[in-house]
């Protein structure tokens, strides 16, 4: 499990495994934070997937919750290797307003989209 702003041990051992120093958890649902159908996401989380694999990225399926509880779950990537800016792009791309920039540290800090 990630939290924001916890150093995640497993996180480490994975960005060590793939011998990489950063990593980002992105999802492509419910973009500008309109609820979307589970169909629509479920296209868009495919259009995701799809693009992280034709960049070259390994990825892992997860989910992003509300720790309030207030919105539901979200499929959402762990890209592993991915740095923040092409992050910062690709989930702009998608509407989303944030993601998860994680670096050498294994910290997973929360960054906004807005320009």
């Amino acid at each position: 499990m990630l939290r924001v702003d916890h150093h995640s041990h497993a996180l480490r051992a994975l960005q060590r495994r793939y011998g990489v120093a950063c990593s980002v958890f992105l999802t492509a649902c419910n973009p500008r934070s309109q609820r979307f159908s589970v169909a629509a996401n479920l296209r868009l989380r495919r259009q995701l997937e799809s693009l992280v694999y034709r960049r070259g990225y390994a990825s892992l399926a997860g989910y992003g919750t509300d720790p309030a509880g207030r919105w539901g779950v979200e499929e959402s990537l762990l890209i592993v290797g991915m740095g923040s800016a092409e992050a910062v792009a690709l989930a702009r791309r998608f509407g989303q307003n944030a993601l998860l920039v994680i670096g050498a540290d294994a910290v997973p800090r929360l960054w906004w989209t807005q320009r």
